[in-house]
């Protein structure tokens, strides 16, 4: 990656996807917000900026994730050119049972350029610019106080410069492949039609008829 490339300017949209349980959300709009207000002063020197393009219904048989299965199952829900964010109540850990997660960036074993962010009902404002860097390819934690991809980043969270330079290539990436739009070509393309746009079918994002079932009682 070019050390000396001007950093991307662009504002992404993030498209959320929260969890209903008995009619309500699982987290306020207010909620949101203040999530990427928190991305966007994290982000600041990269050039990006996030912008909370709405948010869908989901059902909430969502609303806890257990296994690995149930954050793969969230996937039938993903929309094109955006920042796929779902809110849910609570996710296991997978790897130790014992733990609750905040949040998690989530990449389909089977389509990797397919993932995504989940945020649980315990996460703390910072968690979408946490996890968010991992979207943006900084797939490692960092033990570093004081650093957004440590658990200890206290209060004023940044970035260190190579996980900026990180961030910065793997948008161009994701900008000029067009996996990402900006919120301009998204709003021109919500306008005229042709967003929102999903990976899967209408069919496959009902819940199995079991589930519906249940749903329905």
């Amino acid at each position: 990656m070019a050390a000396d490339a001007p950093a991307p300017e662009a504002v992404i949209p993030v498209r959320f996807h929260v969890t209903h349980v008995g009619g309500e959300p699982t987290k306020s709009v207010e909620w949101r917000d203040e999530q990427i207000a928190w991305a966007n002063r994290v982000f600041a020197p990269t050039g990006l900026s996030f912008r909370n393009a709405g948010a869908e219904e989901l059902a909430g048989q969502h609303a806890v994730l257990n296994t690995r299965n149930d954050r793969n199952q969230l996937a039938r829900y993903l929309e094109r050119g955006v920042i796929n964010a779902f809110v849910v109540g609570e996710m296991y850990d997978v790897d130790n049972r014992q733990e609750w997660r905040r949040g998690v960036h989530w990449r389909l074993q089977w389509r990797p350029q397919q993932h995504f962010v989940v945020l649980t009902g315990i996460a703390p404002p910072t968690t979408l610019a946490h996890e968010l860097g991992h979207f943006f390819g900084n797939r490692n934690h960092r033990w570093v106080p004081g650093n957004i991809m440590s658990y200890e980043h206290g209060d004023s969270p940044t970035f260190d410069p190579d996980q900026l330079r990180r961030v910065e290539h793997t948008a161009r990436q994701l900008l000029r492949s067009r996996r990402l739009f900006t919120m301009g070509t998204y709003d021109e393309m919500v306008r005229a039609g042709r967003l929102p746009a999903f990976f899967y079918p209408a069919s496959v994002r009902q819940p199995p008829r079991a589930q519906r079932r249940r749903a329905s009682r």
